[in-house]
This record gives C-alpha cells, sequence and structure tokens, in this order.
C-alpha cells in the first residue's frame, strides 16, 4: 500500500526517504524523522536526493533557534 499523507500540503512536506536504521521488526517500518531535533534524521535527511532542510524556528530576538523549543512551545 503507498503512503498517503494526513492532509494536503502545497510544500511538499511530506516524502518518503530510506534510513537503515527504521526496520519493520519493531514497527510499521515508517517513522516521523525532524531532522531539526535528531542526529539519525539530519543525516538522513541531509542524504535524501534532494535534502530535507532542517526547520528553521527563530526566537523572540528573531535569532535562529535551530533544535531549541521557544517559549510558547
Amino acid at each position: 500500500m503507498p503512503y498517503t499523507q494526513p492532509f494536503e500540503s502545497p510544500q511538499h512536506a511530506y516524502r518518503v526517504i530510506a534510513g537503515d536504521f527504521v526496520t519493520t521488526e519493531d514497527g510499521t517500518g515508517i517513522v516521523h524523522t525532524a531532522p531539526t531535533f535528531g542526529a539519525d534524521d539530519a543525516l538522513v535527511a541531509k542524504q535524501a536526493k534532494p535534502p530535507v532542510p532542517p526547520m528553521l524556528v527563530l526566537d523572540e530576538q528573531q535569532n535562529s533557534a535551530i533544535g531549541r523549543f521557544t517559549r510558547e512551545v
């Protein structure tokens, strides 16, 4: 059965990429990745063709807060 994204995204936010740390032995073989927040996820995202960019989050002073949660979260 092909992957179906949970809702439409004009930015093509949903992609299926391979990672050797994901197997069907522990589940379905499909997992959510967060390149900004995980080392394995970041590596797989960087190796994907085309690469999956990290999410850029700005803090209250408009500084890059990549990999950190803001106060609102």
